[in-house]
């Protein structure tokens, strides 16, 4: 962090905003390297409307942008037409002012005219936004038969891909078996060596990295040159063939002439000396007995696991032997050594050549089922538009055409761009730099921005050097042809607060963690723009089990430390469930939102997604709304296993199991004794289809379901059924009373995904079986969008890009960096430009060749650049607030972890306070008056009193009383199922407290459009008419009631407390607490209004005073009930 003591905010502002707009100048090409939070898309969008301002002859769709995702593809044409809208249509006062940032410069009228003609172009020619393989798919179907591709290609992707390799490893395994598969010793070879499950796992290995394979082999011309590449790195033959190796491992394993000699005289000295040498003499004489045994003589000199022994003779044997007989035996030991190396490399070229050549057979089996159906892949789609854009008559043709249409290129996420996909994007940027082009009026530019530092997707291919590369590309034409290009760093940011940089800083100043994350940069250096900002960054020790002492004590005390049913994740999860509940119930106010701490400003970023479900199984504990897991298998989803048996039924009424299933779900909620009644008297062998009544109600419905599904398309059958079974309805009701604060998105995602899938599965003509063997069989899975309103996030630290959050807590810090490299089937030596130049299949430490050592190397190498990168990528996202914590496990190596790095740099630190063994500090506050002190992130918990470290006397056990009648929702809905209009009364009592809770927080301008955007995504069972009814009464409520809806209430606020013999729980709607008093209200949706409170509404409220009372001893407790019905909301103060 550069000293910024002298430098006010208005300064970096300034600093900043001239780099930002010498990036966005449209007059030249431009590399930026952007830091985290220093406004990287807001140059990018302000360089394309500033293209579009200054060159009146430039049309919207001259200009390419190419984005890393299609969310992000999607986010920045979004935000063009959002932004061009706007100047359409708003005074020209504020045009003008806003022109002024885009210009740097006043507007002229020709400038204001322009500005309010773009919006119309857009709608007619957008700017083309797409993601790389996006552009490259839109190419081949302009020149399909310049590409030598069929016209009519279909795109082949993710879990079909996957199906197609499958069918290809499966159509190599059965010529395999039947003889006339080519090379066949590669298959005898490998199911030789290897049991069956290897050879499956290997191959899957293959299949999973099939992109990287075919890159490889076809750089290096097939197997021929792999097999060249691969003899030279093991110093072998290249010629040698399965016979030729049996022989030269019999010709490497002969007995050195004198060995046996040597040996004898070594076990004569040996046997003088101790116990373990004399073990040693035992193995020796076993091949002094049998002196042609290369296996016998390897067993003396050798370690049971596989290693060369480092010591065998000690001081008695060594004497009595005399020196020379030891230094001969150390030859003779590393003669074994140097021939038993050769021998590895012969397996492992063997196996590695064997299992490339399987590998090559597969793909070549997935390169004909492609071509006879027609279909390309990303893969297909990036190598074919390369040939097709390279230097050939046909290419200058396609080139010409595509350089009529394109003026401007502009890179986002440049860092996660590989040498492949950069090739495309140079094909089209040298017609800029080739004579005069096309365009000499508005000029031809490229902009490449990016981060190293953020460069997370390596297992994606992308290759962070590239970015580099483009720098030199850039500079070369500057420097040879005179074209204006411009170099740009951006390091003040504008998202993260001074102490949270600083960190940041910190931790990468050491010339390994420098090195790792951005090799091009001098130094790792942020500016925040918020000079003097406050923050907190707060290490917490370890979480660790405590080795168990035995007790003398007839009972323990179970707690969060020490009880043996709780493992360290359940614990880091709850301490971190705690601490949030903790802030949430704070008069504690964020500097970047001057409000109290809602969930919505905390996220949680994990290394990995084992921690995920311990998490929110937490926060569900404490009735903390969160987002769910970001990504979720479907199958996993309870909805889509009772719909799929639904469709297992359908396709086949003779199975009992999934009928069973599906009436037991809560698609038709059989009770237990009418379930029992269908097996009372069914004979074993009858289906249970046979027994069911079809004249009761289930039965009847079920005979009607079938004949829909036997007439109408499988779409149309779910469909018919989602609405028929007020499936979405039936589920967001479970669903939330499962878990309080779940998101019921999650629900519409599953079902969307079902009908999304169905809708391919007829569009290729295939059936409902096809279908069921799809969610049988294939892992789907669903991503979840990342802004979930008010609500705390969790995510993986990959999701995190982009993102950003004013409290970030990072739980998952001590898994090993180099966990799962020894797991990997095979490793890779690759050049500094990122091409893989060898392969070498894995073998056992102890069957490994000496070279295997150096690919490992590299590899960990590589992990730990992508490792510091994650890290800088997960630190960053905080705005004002970093907490870091983890659990010490079995095998913790800190040098290995997040957390080992970031100790190392804060015990050091002098702007860090040690609060206790392991905790650490770092701590700024700017004093705001409504900020108090900081609250540690650890578990909350209250003092104990003295009999609970006491045997307990017998007594009456506590009554749970739940103070809320929202806690016995499971049961009513149970009850109302089958009425459906008393469902529909509890739905909307639902959706008014859902209004309730999140609308207040936003300003009254925007509380009408942002309630019926949620009400069109949660209340797909109301008419329109019926929404608006919601809304005005959620909205009336608000506006009538304002003082219950102010900055100093909460809303669901979940309280607990003991009055008298009865441990009461229960959820607030609204909690205000003012000055001198704390008001409990509560919302009641009833359709009809009361005259008089009922009695058992009276009972609630009076238990919510009674445990406020405890909570806030000082203050008067009050309660009032709002009555959102009435015409005009009504309010009972109790």
């Amino acid at each position: 962090m550069t000293n910024t003591a002298q430098i006010s905010a208005e300064q970096l502002i300034q600093k900043a905003t001239l780099r930002q707009n010498n990036a966005a100048n449209g007059q030249q090409s431009v590399w930026v390297s952007a830091s985290a939070g220093t406004g990287k898309t807001y140059v990018l969008t302000k360089r394309i409307l500033g293209l579009l301002l200054k060159d009146e002859t430039l049309k919207p769709r001259e200009i390419l942008a190419v984005t890393f995702t299609n969310a992000a593809a999607r986010e920045m044409a979004e935000r063009l037409r959002s932004e061009l809208s706007h100047w359409a249509t708003c005074d020209s006062q504020t045009l003008a002012s806003e022109l002024q940032k885009i210009l740097t410069s006043p507007p002229t009228s020709d400038h204001i005219k322009r500005a309010r003609m773009l919006f119309a172009e857009f709608l007619d020619y957008a700017v083309e936004t797409n993601t790389i393989h996006g552009l490259c798919q839109k190419i081949l179907a302009q020149f399909p038969l310049e590409a030598d591709i069929s016209p009519n290609f279909q795109l082949v992707e993710g879990q079909d891909r996957e199906t197609l390799l499958v069918r290809a490893k499966s159509a190599v395994f059965a010529k395999a078996l039947d003889g006339t598969l080519q090379n066949a010793w590669a298959f005898d070879y490998f199911a030789y060596m290897y049991s069956e499950h290897a050879l499956g796992t290997a191959l899957d290995y293959f299949v999973g990295n099939a992109t990287r394979f075919r890159r490889y082999l076809s750089r290096h011309g097939g197997m021929a040159g792999v097999q060249k590449q691969l003899a030279g790195f093991l110093n072998i033959n290249p010629l040698m063939n399965l016979a030729d190796y049996e022989t030269e491992e019999r010709r490497l394993k002969k007995v050195p002439i004198g060995a046996a000699n040597l040996m004898k005289k070594a076990a004569e000295a040996l046997m003088q000396g101790g116990q373990k040498a004399q073990g040693h003499a035992v193995q020796f004489q076993a091949f002094v007995a049998n002196p042609q045994s290369w296996d016998l003589l390897k067993e003396a000199l050798y370690t049971q696991s596989g290693t060369p022994k480092k010591s065998l003779a000690d001081k008695k044997a060594k004497e009595f032997g005399g020196e020379a007989i030891w230094q001969d035996i150390d030859t003779l030991q590393q003669e074994v050594i140097a021939v038993e190396d050769k021998i590895s490399a012969l397996h492992a070229y063997l196996s590695t050549l064997s299992f490339l050549e399987l590998g090559a057979q597969i793909l070549t089996q997935y390169e004909n089922i492609k071509q006879k159906t027609a279909s390309l892949d990303f893969d297909d789609l990036i190598a074919k538009t390369s040939a097709l854009l390279k230097n050939s008559e046909k290419s200058e043709w396609v080139r010409f055409r595509l350089d009529q249409k394109i003026r401007h290129v502009l890179l986002d996420e440049a860092q996660d761009t590989d040498s492949d996909q950069w090739h495309i994007i140079k094909a089209i940027v040298d017609e800029f730099y080739m004579g005069d082009g096309q365009h000499q009026a508005g000029g031809r530019t490229f902009f490449a921005v990016g981060d190293l530092k953020q460069s997370i997707y390596r297992f994606r291919g992308a290759e962070p050097h590239v970015f580099g590369a483009m720098r030199t590309y850039l500079e070369g034409h500057a420097n040879q042809g005179g074209y204006p290009v411009a170099v740009e760093e951006l390091m003040v940011s504008f998202r993260s607060t001074e102490p949270v940089l600083t960190f940041v800083d910190q931790v990468f100043v050491s010339p390994e963690r420098h090195q790792a994350v951005d090799d091009m940069a001098d130094k790792i250096q942020h500016n925040a723009v918020q000079v003097g900002s406050s923050g907190v960054v707060h290490v917490l020790p370890l979480l660790e089990k405590e080795k168990a002492e035995k007790s003398t004590t007839t009972w323990a005390l179970p707690s969060a430390e020490n009880a043996e049913d709780l493992d360290l994740d359940k614990q880091i999860a709850q301490q971190t469930a705690q601490q949030i509940l903790t802030w949430l119930n704070s008069a504690d106010v964020l500097q970047s939102t001057g409000q109290h701490i809602q969930p919505g400003d905390i996220m949680i970023l994990l290394r990995s997604r084992s921690l995920m479900n311990a998490l929110i199984e937490a926060l569900d504990q404490h009735y903390i709304p969160h987002s769910g897991a970001d990504e979720v298998t479907l199958q996993a989803e309870t909805v889509v296993k009772d719909m799929l048996a639904l469709l297992k039924f359908m396709a086949e009424p003779q199975d009992s199991l999934a009928l069973a299933h599906v009436l037991r779900s809560p698609l038709f909620a059989l009770d237990d004794e009418t379930f029992d009644n269908l097996f009372a008297n069914k004979p074993k062998q009858i289906p249970l289809w046979q027994v069911v009544d079809k004249t009761k109600a289930y039965g009847a419905e079920l005979k009607q379901l079938r004949r829909v599904f036997l007439k109408e398309s499988l779409q149309s059958f779910i469909t018919h059924v989602l609405a028929v079974k007020n499936v979405r309805g039936v589920y967001y009701g479970l669903l939330s009373v499962a878990k309080q604060k779940a998101v019921v998105s999650a629900v519409d995602d599953a079902l969307d995904t079902l009908l999304n899938l169905a809708m391919e599965v007829s569009k290729k003509g295939e059936g409902v079986l096809t279908y069921i063997h799809k969610l049988d069989t294939q892992m789907l899975r669903l991503n979840r969008e990342a802004d979930v309103g008010n609500r705390v996030r969790i995510m993986t630290a990959h999701k995190s890009k982009g993102l950003e959050s004013p409290i970030v807590i990072l739980p998952d810090t001590t898994g090993d960096f180099y966990k799962n490299i020894s797991k990997e089937t095979g490793l890779w030596q690759t050049e500094a430009d990122g091409a893989d130049t060898l392969f070498l299949y894995r073998k056992a430490k102890k069957e490994a060749p000496a070279v295997q050592e150096s690919l490992e190397n590299m590899e960990r190498e590589r992990v730990f650049r992508d490792e510091m990168r994650l890290l800088y990528v997960a630190l960053t996202r905080a705005k004002e607030r970093l907490y870091i914590s983890g659990v010490r496990k079995h095998g913790y190596r800190p040098e290995n972890t997040w957390y080992g790095n970031i100790l190392s740099v804060v015990e050091k630190a002098e702007n860090f306070n040690q609060l206790s063994a392991g905790e650490f500090l770092y701590s700024v506050s700017n004093n705001l008056k409504a900020q108090s002190a900081q609250t540690p992130l650890q578990t909350v918990e209250a003092a104990l009193p003295s009999w609970a470290e006491n045997l307990a006397a017998a007594e009456h056990g506590l009554t749970l009383t739940h103070a809320s009648d929202s806690l016995k929702r499971k049961e009513q809905i149970n009850q109302m199922t089958s009425n459906q209009s008393e469902v529909k009364l509890y739905k909307r009592g639902k959706i008014v407290h859902r209004l309730l809770e999140f609308l207040p927080q936003y300003p009254a301008e925007e509380r009408s459009e942002r309630g019926l955007r949620f009400l069109a995504q949660m209340s797909g069972d109301f008419s329109p008419a019926e929404q608006q009814e919601l809304l005005k009464s959620a909205l009336l409520t608000i506006e009538s009631e304002a003082p219950f809806f102010g900055a100093n209430s909460k809303a669901e606020t979940p309280i607990a407390a003991t009055i008298g013999q009865a441990r009461l729980e229960g959820v607030i709607d609204r909690l205000v607490v003012a000055e001198n008093c704390v008001i409990a209200v509560d919302y009641k949706t009833n359709k009809k209004v009361p005259d008089d409170v009922p009695l058992e509404y009276l009972s609630q409220m009076n238990l919510y005073k009674k445990a406020l009372a405890q909570i806030f001893p000082n203050k008067e407790i009050k309660a009032a009930i709002i009555w959102t019905s009435a015409k005009v909301p009504r309010v009972d103060w109790l």
